[in-house]
């Protein structure tokens, strides 16, 4: 469930990426854009510092604030990235490609709707002929 939502992250930066590239940007900018995303400014362990004194609730948020500190290391570089591709490969339709994804991400809820949808309005019109359609004199 997670991986659309990073696949769509990773799509946006990639045309974030290929609109800076159309603005007319050079690459010192975007590397001076992609420094500004670093881990560094945005690592928790800083927060660490302030938490409990008890030393088993210090272990549990240390463990917690490493596996938050890699996926924000793993996300951080990924929009660099991210960034980077799409400011290098401007030639690709990406816009395409993320409207197809979301449309394949958004066809199989909406094929559910109709269907609950269908047999709902089915089970009521049955349900109002069982109540009143029976009793004709």
């Amino acid at each position: 469930m997670m991986t659309k939502y990073l696949i769509i992250l990773f799509l946006s930066f990639v045309i974030l990426g290929s609109a800076l590239y159309d603005s007319g940007i050079t690459n010192e900018e975007l590397i001076n854009v992609s420094n500004k995303l670093s881990y560094d400014n945005m690592n928790s362990t800083s927060l660490i510092r302030d938490m409990a004194n008890d030393e088993n609730q210090h272990f549990i948020s240390r463990f917690v604030f490493k596996i938050a500190d890699a996926f924000l290391f793993v996300s951080v570089k990924g929009v660099q990235e991210s960034l980077e591709f799409g400011y290098e490969n401007p030639q690709y339709n990406f816009g395409l490609i993320i409207t197809l994804f979301l449309i394949s991400v958004l066809l199989i809820p909406l094929i559910y709707v109709g269907l609950f949808l269908y047999y709902g309005i089915s089970a009521v019109g049955k349900w109002v002929d069982k109540k009143y359609g029976g009793k004709e004199k």
